[in-house]
């Protein structure tokens, strides 16, 4: 069962990503993605905010000099956004798929669209959302939030690695992890990884164990949906 389950999700992303399946990737070059995907050794204290299930999400403990969080897809699951509000951080949120967000808070400010390249009315740019809001990248430290069930590629393979760089933590759901299999699929994912961690390192990464992982290895798994927290290099 689990196996037809799998193979329909990856025949889906394939399809919307326009690859085409050929052979797999040798096993050298899926260890060396399988050793960047693990986190970093660090000695950052770090606390979970959010709801203690799905919604939550791992962030170093000391968040003083956060001023900003920019949020692409809350859904019905707003306490991440809300523990960062009552810590007096602004948190701009943008999803097309709910009215508004179940909770409200002075530092909420929220935007009734789905951020991506789609050409809809239901959609906006990241840089256009980027320069609607009362941030400046330059000079303010903040958190960039994308969980947005599986565009979360094309919005990242959009983005210039420079401007990545400029938010302090990066917060990323991944979804289809496993079509790294395919080498046309794998190269377009580890395109992703790298443009990330040319400005900073994963310093949590949370299995979400709705799936059961793929076991390429002895001891290497990968799950098809993981939780990343991704902290930059300069610090916080």
């Amino acid at each position: 069962m689990f196996f037809f389950t799998f193979r329909a999700i990856i025949k889906k992303f394939f399809f919307k990503f326009k690859i085409f399946i050929g052979q797999n990737i040798n096993d050298e070059t899926l260890k060396e993605f399988l050793n960047m995907m693990k986190p970093v050794t660090h000695n950052i204290e770090m606390i979970r905010l959010g709801e203690e299930k799905a919604g939550g999400y791992f962030v170093p403990k000391d968040l003083e000099n956060i001023s900003f969080c920019m949020t692409a897809g809350v859904g019905d699951l707003i306490k991440f956004e809300y523990d960062l509000a009552e810590k007096g951080i602004k948190c701009f949120m943008a999803d097309n798929s709910v009215d508004k967000p179940p909770l409200e808070h002075k530092n909420f400010s929220f935007l009734k669209k789905f951020v991506g390249n789609t050409l809809s009315k239901d959609y906006i740019s990241f840089d256009e959302w980027k320069n609607s809001i009362p941030v400046d990248l330059e000079n303010e430290k903040g958190i960039l939030k994308i969980d947005i069930e599986g565009d979360e590629y094309s919005l990242l393979n959009s983005l210039d690695k420079k401007l990545i760089g400029k938010f302090s933590i990066v917060i990323i759901e991944f979804h289809h992890l496993n079509s790294i299999l395919n080498p046309m699929a794998f190269e377009y994912i580890n395109n992703i990884f790298n443009k990330i961690l040319y400005s900073h390192n994963i310093v949590h990464l949370e299995n979400n164990k709705v799936t059961k992982p793929v076991e390429y290895f002895k001891n290497e798994k990968l799950y098809d949906m993981v939780e990343i927290t991704f902290l930059n290099k300069k610090g916080i």
